[in-house]
């Protein structure tokens, strides 16, 4: 007969019997290779390990890249003259974006051009000015008769490494405002004096933070020379420059590229609109383009993602995205590093029926000496796209449809929001940031808050 105290020795005897025997563990070990295989589960690519060199070119500081590829695809990217910012580092990632555009309509955009109002002019709007694409369509816009059009750019560009101080009022100068393995090589070599409200990552890393101050003063009591920035080299900043003796020095005439002033193009004025939103760069909110647009305008947007003016063009054509599109910065020609799906259209080929690729054999690098064009577009899109786990994980940086808000605006941690401006509302999540100054708010800059905001401050309200 069983006995109750029995039965407790044989299981007790049972477990730990188990303990001693390989099959649990064997289990384990099955249970863990099986896991490895499912479907959907992504295998590392097998291959002779190479290493390539290119040119970043998700912002204009096109910094060097050195990739290293098992067989034809790129697994990691490292700078080759200093370290790359966190985009450029996951860079290889953005080929694929899951909400990537894949599929576009080119003959049915083509069929709806040549219907376009022949009275009505035809317009380019290039968000990445001064390439050689660039040059190709400012051409084709002058044989046309049609319109170049490019985003405001910055007032000089700068010498970072031929000062000795740096006063920046607001420039978020080790945040992509210039290319960053220039800037932290030269960074021993500058003093930096940050005024700025809000204590960010750059004014933690000034020698000097001033929430404010007067800036031409500040200006002339620093060892020369002396280089004032701000964030977008405003035209009393270049004059600033001019009277404490920089000019020439560590601040220069920007380059011209040739673009056509937005502003004083006639509203109802444009027939046929493309966009080429391939690379990032300055965003001009949708309102600001809308009014110059004729009534049945036909819009057609190159792009990669859905977030930008793809939300308002009516036809969509897909591109190539980095490290697989054939482009240039400063006369540096950019390597692909892998090949282009099928479906995606050349925005040079479609809007100035020319070869970039032959355009390219005849350009010449750039003699480099120090000078930089400030970066003062927004990468965020970009960002949303490559840093999510960045977002999601740590908070390091702001999600977007996110905004930050000083402690005691009224708002808690991850409350429901409205961010507000004449234009409508947008629903947004709150974060509290200790960093920010009181009535700041700061924000992912994301085509559709630049949209809703304009020139505009936004404010917050309780959702």
């Amino acid at each position: 007969m069983t006995t109750r105290r029995a039965a407790v020795q044989i299981i007790a005897g049972a477990g730990v019997g188990a303990l001693f025997t390989p099959a649990p563990w064997r289990l384990v070990r099955d249970t863990a290779l099986w896991s490895e295989n499912w479907p959907g589960i992504p295998r590392p690519k097998r291959g002779p390990i190479s290493a390539k060199t290119t040119v970043c070119t998700l912002c204009p500081a096109g910094c060097a890249v050195r990739a290293r590829c098992v067989g034809d695809q790129p697994v990691s990217l490292a700078g080759v003259n200093g370290g790359l910012c966190p985009l450029g580092v996951i860079g290889h990632h953005l080929p694929y974006y899951p909400r990537r555009v894949k599929q576009g309509a080119p003959e049915e955009a083509r069929a709806a051009i040549a219907k376009a109002d022949p009275t009505k002019r035809v317009a380019v709007l290039d968000l990445r000015p001064g390439r050689t694409a660039s040059a190709l369509y400012r051409k084709a816009m002058k044989d046309q008769g049609g319109l170049y059009l490019a985003p405001p750019q910055p007032g000089a560009s700068v010498n970072l490494a031929a000062a000795k101080s740096v006063l920046s009022v607001g420039a978020p100068l080790f945040e992509g405002w210039l290319p960053p393995a220039e800037v932290f090589a030269a960074r021993d070599r500058f003093r930096l004096v940050q005024i700025e409200r809000e204590f960010s990552r750059t004014a933690a890393m000034a020698d000097v933070w001033l929430p404010s101050g007067d800036v031409a003063e500040i200006a002339r009591k620093l060892d020369g020379p002396v280089l004032v920035v701000d964030r977008t080299m405003s035209p009393a900043i270049v004059a600033l420059n001019k009277e404490i003796g920089g000019w020439g020095q560590t601040v220069q005439a920007a380059p011209d590229f040739g673009a056509d002033d937005l502003a004083s193009v006639a509203d109802g004025s444009i027939g046929v609109l493309y966009i080429d939103e391939s690379n990032a760069g300055e965003y001009i909110p949708w309102q600001e383009i809308e009014r110059k647009l004729a009534p049945n305008a036909v819009t057609v947007a190159f792009a990669w993602s859905p977030d930008g003016y793809a939300r308002h063009a009516k036809f969509v054509l897909p591109t190539a995205v980095f490290p697989e599109a054939l482009d240039d910065v400063d006369g540096r020609v950019t390597t692909p590093l892998l090949k282009a799906p099928e479906g995606v259209v050349d925005p040079v080929e479609f809007i100035a029926k020319a070869s970039l690729a032959d355009a390219l054999k005849e350009v010449k690098p750039k003699e480099d000496g120090g000078w930089r064009l400030p970066y003062t577009g927004t990468l965020d899109a970009t960002a949303s796209a490559l840093s999510t786990k960045v977002y999601q994980e740590s908070n390091l940086l702001l999600a977007p449809r996110h905004v930050a808000v000083a402690p005691g605006a009224g708002l808690a941690e991850n409350d429901a929001a409205v961010l507000e401006t004449s234009r409508g509302r947008l629903p947004v999540r709150v974060v509290v940031d200790a960093g920010l100054p009181a009535g700041k708010v700061r924000f992912l800059g994301t085509p559709e808050v630049l949209d809703l905001c304009g020139s505009e401050e936004p404010k917050v309200v309780r959702g």
